[in-house]
């Protein structure tokens, strides 16, 4: 059903729009970039062949079509667009060689940016993914080269608490750490911001454990100090009683 509805389109949207010669299953905005179906997947790709595959829009979000496709039907083509309903549809802007998904009540609120980056909330994306606005997630995964494990090798250079004192002094923040200013400024990167906050974690773990040394040894003095004084006591109690 799928299949036919989107042959059927690419039918009317090549003879609406007889700029490029449409293949089979393909939606072109320009030469190099576009939707394709495969047949053998059931899946949707948003394609920019400088950077193949990009967007996959699998199965499990099906649409099902029960109206007609015409030029003022169920879906549409005007020029650059593709119209799903009066207010919401895909625009092609070719000097920014972008797609946009435009809703008028909201404008361009998803762009398929030039070079496979899309913005969601912004028009210039300038990662893969840019959201300007909250996200909502189970759970985010990030992938990442080195984790502060060598903390507690036994070279490490862990600083001083009266070096860490002065530093925070001077400076206002942690070190390694960036500032409130820099941060409002440039954002963070959360990978390398979980790493660094690690390695803060793990020097306060060896700074508890040497105080916990420090401790031990304090009360071990304490005990010695305490035992020493009980037996200068009997030795002051002998001297009198021979006295």
């Amino acid at each position: 059903m799928k299949s036919t509805i989107l042959s059927l389109f690419l039918l009317f949207f090549s003879f609406l729009n007889a700029q490029h010669n449409v293949p089979e299953n393909l939606i072109r905005f320009s030469e190099n970039r576009g939707f394709d179906y495969d047949p053998n997947t059931d899946a949707v790709y948003f394609n920019d062949f400088n950077n193949g595959k990009v967007i996959t829009f699998g199965v499990g979000g099906n649409i099902t079509n029960l109206g007609t496709l015409s030029s003022h039907g169920t879906i549409w083509a005007q020029g650059n667009k593709i119209r799903f309903s009066e207010n919401r549809g895909f625009d092609y802007d070719p000097n920014t060689d972008s797609v946009y998904f435009n809703d008028y009540n909201n404008g361009r609120v998803i762009t398929f940016g030039y070079g496979g980056n899309v913005g969601i909330g912004t028009t210039t994306p300038d990662a893969k993914l840019a959201v300007n606005g909250n996200i909502h997630t189970k759970e985010v995964k990030v992938d990442l080269v080195g984790w502060p494990d060598y903390v507690f090798k036994k070279n490490y250079n862990l600083p001083t608490l009266e070096q860490v004192e002065n530093h925070i002094k001077e400076k206002g923040h942690l070190k390694n750490i960036p500032s409130a200013k820099e941060v409002e400024e440039n954002g963070i990167f959360l990978g390398e911001m979980d790493a660094k906050l690690l390695q803060k974690i793990e020097e306060l773990v060896l700074y508890t454990i040497q105080q916990q040394k420090e401790i031990e040894s304090l009360k071990t003095e304490n005990e010695q100090l305490k035992s020493l004084s009980e037996r200068i006591g009997e030795i002051e109690k002998l001297l009198e009683s021979n006295n």
